[in-house]
């Protein structure tokens, strides 16, 4: 099991994400574990890059101007609560028109 995820999924050693991530390219249905671990990538993946910004901004109320409009407010919570077909579509839809992709 992955213990610790990799900025980028491609990048983690085991090769238990690529699976993962190729599963649901493909719409295999997921594990609750593989959904799970999916879920947690993709939540530290959109972290890590907002994290990486940080630096480009030389206040903190500039800092959470940019969030505002990098990231839906209430991305955790919804990828958290999403089966497979909504984390798809979420990714695919919401996060994508953010600019986001994790993959």
């Amino acid at each position: 099991m992955v213990r610790e995820f990799p900025l980028f999924w491609m990048n983690e050693t085991t090769g238990e994400m690529k699976n993962i991530v190729l599963k649901f390219f493909e719409d295999i249905k997921l594990s609750p574990e593989e959904l799970e671990i999916l879920k947690k990538y993709i939540i530290q993946w959109i972290e890590g890059t907002i994290f990486q910004t940080r630096h480009f901004f030389n206040s903190e109320e500039k800092y959470q101007e940019y969030l505002r409009k990098a990231v839906p407010p209430d991305y955790k919570d919804v990828i958290r609560k999403s089966d497979q077909t909504d984390l798809s579509e979420y990714v695919s839809n919401t996060l994508l028109e953010y600019g986001i992709d994790p993959f």
